[in-house]
Order: C-alpha cells, then sequence, then structure tokens
C-alpha cells in the first residue's frame, strides 16, 4: 500500500475531507418515511452528523429539525432514539397549537422565573463584592494610617462555617 492510498477510505476520499457518498440506513429511511413522508434524511458534510430535514410550511425550502446528537454534541448513529425526540417534538408542538394561550402564559411565567433568579443571584454577587470591597478599604486605610492590618477584624473575612478537612491558622 502506498502513501496515497493509505490516507484514503474505500471509495478513495481523503481522510478529513468531504465525502462524496454517505450510505445510509435503508430499513431507518423506510420507518422514517412511514413515520412522516414529509420528512428526509440527510448526512450533514459540516457537521458530519445526520440531520433530519422537514419542508417548510411556507414553501421556501428544508428546514433542519433535528440533529442525531446527544446532549453534549456528540455525532449519535441512527436508530429509535430519533423516533422518540420526533415523538416529543410532536408532542409539544401539538400542546403549543391546543392551547396557545396556556402555552404563552406558561413561556411567560418560566422567563419571569429565570429572570428572578438571575436577579437573585445578582444580589447575592453584588453584597459579596460590596462586602469584600469595605473590606479591602478599610485594609488599606489601615495601612496608610500605620494600624495593624493582620488581625482578623482587620478587614479579612471571617470563615463562619469551617469545611471539613481544611486547616485554618488561628487568627
Amino acid at each position: 500500500m502506498d502513501k496515497e492510498t493509505a490516507n484514503q477510505d474505500c471509495l478513495g476520499n481523503k481522510f478529513g475531507e468531504k465525502y462524496s457518498l454517505i450510505l445510509t440506513d435503508p430499513t431507518f429511511e423506510r420507518q422514517l418515511k412511514m413515520y412522516d413522508p414529509d420528512l428526509k434524511l440527510m448526512f450533514d458534510q459540516f457537521t458530519k452528523r445526520w440531520v433530519i430535514l422537514a419542508w417548510r410550511e411556507d414553501n421556501t425550502g428544508w428546514q433542519i429539525i433535528l440533529r442525531c446528537e446527544d446532549d453534549f454534541g456528540n455525532p449519535m448513529p441512527l436508530g429509535e432514539h430519533i423516533f422518540i425526540q420526533l415523538n416529543w417534538m410532536r408532542e409539544s408542538n401539538d400542546q403549543k397549537l391546543k392551547n396557545p394561550d396556556r402555552w404563552y402564559d406558561g413561556l411567560l411565567a418560566e422567563g419571569d422565573a429565570y429572570k428572578k433568579r438571575q436577579e437573585d443571584s445578582m444580589a447575592k454577587e453584588n453584597q459579596y463584592r460590596i462586602i469584600t470591597d469595605y473590606a479591602q478599604w478599610d485594609k488599606g486605610f489601615r495601612e496608610l494610617r500605620n494600624e495593624p492590618v493582620s488581625d482578623a477584624i482587620a478587614g479579612y473575612p471571617k470563615i463562619k462555617n469551617k469545611p471539613k478537612g481544611i486547616i485554618c491558622r488561628p487568627t
């Protein structure tokens, strides 16, 4: 085997380049057509993943509705998990279409809860910043006045609940 053919697959494509022919699973494609005849299976050359396409309702072309990947973005093979995700997507869409006002109210409530969590975390972070900034300013002023800065009341934050296993110097 020479150097040129060692970097090629059985179709003559160089490794790491676009594939000219990707073989699909005919049984999976049949199952997909039986599930919904408007869906199409395709291999995305750029992301190197299988994608499920659907024709847009406004007739402007195909739209990617599902990428065959796990929660971390790693590619997954074709299988039953695709139909589970498609069923979940169809059920959530049906819920949205059955009662759009309830769905919209739920969406608003979810957004408000997220905003409240963000504000609470920001408030806690700001309180911590204020406390540590005050401690640092106090320490700096003590240094300017030639007062002791190494004791516990000179600006170092006290440890209220010492975690087990961590040894702290006595103050």
